[in-house]
Formats: structure tokens, sequence, C-alpha cells
């Protein structure tokens, strides 16, 4: 085998692991919502509730996620970990409370919008 082979294999794309790059995306969704969000969060663990528009926008990442991520991937936990590590890391009964609406929120792959005055 020559150095041009050698180098060539060197820089062959690895196979992906499904679960790794679930992960990579969920904490960059919930990182930037995070970012963005940064006032409305902070109120929530003060308060101990999230207004349901805050949990809509949330959906949405989440939409994004099941869009992007293998099938196989999605059944893990791996968003519901990001945003307890994230979003939440002080209050379970938070995260809780958002993946309960996120679980319940979707019909055939839809969003549901409610009231924004509503809270979690």
């Amino acid at each position: 085998m020559g150095i041009l082979e050698s180098l060539r294999g060197l820089f062959k794309a690895k196979p992906k692991d499904p679960a790794s790059e679930a992960e990579r995306l969920a904490e960059l969704l919930v990182s930037e919502f995070r970012l963005y969000n940064e006032a409305e969060i902070e109120a929530a663990l003060a308060t101990g509730r999230l207004p349901i528009q805050l949990a809509i926008d949330l959906e949405r990442s989440y939409g994004l996620f099941l869009q992007r991520v293998d099938p196989e991937a999605r059944s893990l936990g791996i968003f519901e970990a990001a945003i307890g590590r994230v979003l939440f890391p002080s209050s379970p009964s938070l995260t809780e409370a958002v993946m309960k609406r996120l679980g319940s929120g979707r019909q055939d792959g839809e969003l549901t919008a409610r009231s924004a005055d509503e809270t979690l």
C-alpha cells in the first residue's frame, strides 16, 4: 500500500452514529433556544411556570429535531435529556411539564397551537 492509499484511508468518511448525531443536534437546538429566550427561561425557573408561548416555540425546535434525526434515535430520550441538562437543570418539574407537552402536543406530526396566555 502506497502513501496515497494510506492518506485516502485517513480521510474517508466514517459512518455516523445516529445517537451521537442526535445528541449533537439536540444540544445545539436547545442551547440556541436558551440563548434567544434567556429572560423567559430564568423567569420560568423563578416562578416554576412556563408560558405556553415559550413551550410552543420549544415545540418548533423539537419538530426540527424530529425531522433531522434518524428514526432509531428519536425514542432514546435525547431531546428530553438536553432540555433537562441545558434549560432546566435545577427544575425537574419544569422539564417534566415541557416533556408532557411535547409528548401530547403533536397530532400526526403537526404542532398544536394553544393560547399564549396559558402557562404550564
